[in-house]
């Protein structure tokens, strides 16, 4: 994550659990910490499904087979209209 703010590097192998909560998908890490990623962060449906077809490539097998939320992305994405 990088804003004018905060610059976070996260490895891929220190999180732990992923779900979604209201507005926004939290990763659980090794560390007890959590990093929050806003839904506002995704302009389209498809930016998010962009972010989390990323995501499911680098997370332990194990942590996606945990999270109901992430299997939902699991397959193709979603269609863009005309």
């Amino acid at each position: 994550m990088v804003t004018d703010a905060v610059t976070s590097v996260v490895a891929w192998k220190s999180i732990t659990d992923i779900w979604r909560e209201k507005d926004f998908w939290v990763l659980l890490l090794t560390t007890g910490s959590v990093v929050s990623v806003p839904q506002r962060f995704f302009p389209t449906d498809e930016a998010e499904w962009a972010f989390m077809t990323v995501l499911l490539d680098h997370i332990d097998s194990g942590v996606r087979a945990r999270s109901a939320d992430v299997k939902a992305f699991d397959g193709p994405g979603p269609t863009v209209s005309a």
